[in-house]
C-alpha cells in the first residue's frame, strides 16, 4: 500500500505483489495445518498458528513461542 499511494501512485505494485502475498499466505496456512497434523498439535495451538497469519508479523511471534515451547519437536508415535 505504501508503494501504491506514496511511491508510484498507481496500482502496479499491488497488481504484482498482491498475488505473491496471497500465494505465500495460502502456503503458510497449508504448512501450519500440515505441522499441526504431523506433530499432533492441540486445537488451541493450531488455531493460534492460523490466527497468527492475519495480523502483520504475528507469525514471527508464534514461531518464537512454538520454538520455546518445543512444539516443533517430533513426538514419539508410541
Amino acid at each position: 500500500m505504501v508503494f501504491k499511494y506514496l511511491v508510484v501512485q498507481n496500482p502496479v505494485g499491488v497488481q504484482i505483489m498482491g498475488p505473491i502475498h496471497g500465494v505465500l499466505f495460502v502456503v503458510y496456512l497449508l504448512f501450519a495445518l500440515q505441522l499441526a497434523n504431523s506433530l499432533r498439535w492441540s486445537t488451541a495451538t493450531t488455531a493460534a498458528a492460523i490466527a497468527a497469519a492475519f495480523p502483520p508479523f504475528c507469525t514471527v511471534w508464534f514461531e518464537r513461542w512454538a520454538l520455546r515451547a518445543g512444539l516443533f519437536a517430533a513426538r514419539d508415535a508410541g
